[in-house]
């Protein structure tokens, strides 16, 4: 038997975790095109930006446009894994709730 610790967030902590963090709004629902009363799994580990030994360009292009103008698509990923690895979030499994 295996026991898990899972790290429990409703989508709008999310949001304001990531408005104060970059100072810009994402729609955590609508960018993960999440329908009502669905929940989402995410693993995170503190990591570089590395994905088969090479620098992960398109997260980071993604990633800098967010922070420089606060546009982008499908970026909670690229934004929680970015929190863990400054110490925002603490690695582990995330459990996203979206109930509105």
């Amino acid at each position: 038997m295996i026991k898990k610790q899972v790290i429990e967030m409703d989508y709008n902590e999310l949001e304001d975790l990531i408005r104060r963090t970059y100072g810009h709004n994402l729609e955590v629902p609508c960018d993960l095109e999440a329908g009502n009363d669905s929940a989402h799994t995410f693993n995170f580990k503190v990591e570089p930006w590395i994905v088969g030994n090479v620098l992960h360009d398109y997260g980071i292009k993604k990633l800098e446009k967010f922070k420089a103008t606060g546009e982008g698509e499908y970026l909670t990923c690229i934004l929680m894994q970015d929190m863990v690895n400054n110490g925002v979030l603490e690695p582990g499994d995330y459990l996203i709730n979206i109930c509105w």
